[in-house]
């Protein structure tokens, strides 16, 4: 029980200490695999004991263009083995979780249950190691079927 939660306590400070990220998306559609990919800078505008907010802004590149992005992701403790994880694009009033990630056995950080967003399914895994945090994105359905893996340092 106690490496658990020192599991838990170190994937939260590696999160207190993020500043940046980077990210790279490959999408299958009828006309092919399509690559892209984006960086920017990590803002933690809230860091307390169960709770942790990122302000993200960057460029994404694909298909030949640069938008800029912004984003505002959070990271709630629900307990010593699950943390929920999501973007708050609608406000801080309406938040909307992405994933529950559940710790494992082996210590990793496994989606509790896929994401429902329409028809499509979205889940997902955390890789740690001493320099980055590592989010591995597998979303597939009618609508969409792509992998993502956001890389944070």
């Amino acid at each position: 029980m106690e490496k658990r939660l020192n599991l838990q306590e170190n994937l939260w400070n590696k999160l207190r200490k993020i500043s940046q990220l980077r990210f790279y998306i490959s999408s299958v559609t009828s006309h092919g695999v399509h690559k892209s990919e984006g960086q920017g800078n990590v803002l933690v505008s809230q860091n307390s004991d169960d709770m942790i907010v990122f302000e993200e802004s960057g460029t994404w590149v694909y298909d030949n263009t640069q938008p800029d992005f912004v984003n505002s992701m959070f990271w709630r403790k629900l307990n010593k083995n699950s943390i929920n994880h999501g973007h708050m694009r609608y406000g801080v009033d309406e938040p909307v979780e992405l994933v529950m990630f559940m710790l494992l056995a082996d210590g990793s950080w496994v989606s509790a249950r896929p994401h429902l967003c329409g028809e499509d399914v979205y889940s997902a895994k955390i890789l740690c190691n001493e320099d980055e945090i590592r989010i591995e994105w597998e979303v597939k359905g009618p609508y969409k079927n792509y992998s993502k893996v956001i890389i944070y340092s």
